[in-house]
């Protein structure tokens, strides 16, 4: 997933395929190095309450979530090939 900023015309790699894999192993702290800090609190909360089986339901939401976190700041998707043209 590539979002271009909206000022600075940056591409920037946000998050692989593999996002949902990576939030499973590192769950809350994965939220953290994010930047999603609120979701970090929700997930270990849900870590917490279901003894662990909430971060499953959770992985499978983590990279809407991300989208999301970038559209909302103003960033535009990108399409991986177009990363290195203007």
């Amino acid at each position: 997933m590539y979002f271009k900023h909206p000022d600075s015309g940056n591409i920037v790699k946000v998050a692989g395929p593999n996002c949902n894999l990576w939030f499973l192993i590192f769950s809350f702290f994965y939220c953290m190095f994010k930047g999603l800090w609120g979701h970090a609190v929700l997930s270990f909360i849900a870590f917490l309450c279901t003894l662990g089986f909430g971060i499953i339901i959770y992985a499978f939401f983590i990279h809407g979530i991300i989208r999301k976190k970038y559209i909302v700041k103003g960033w535009s998707e990108v399409l991986p090939d177009s990363k290195f043209t203007d």
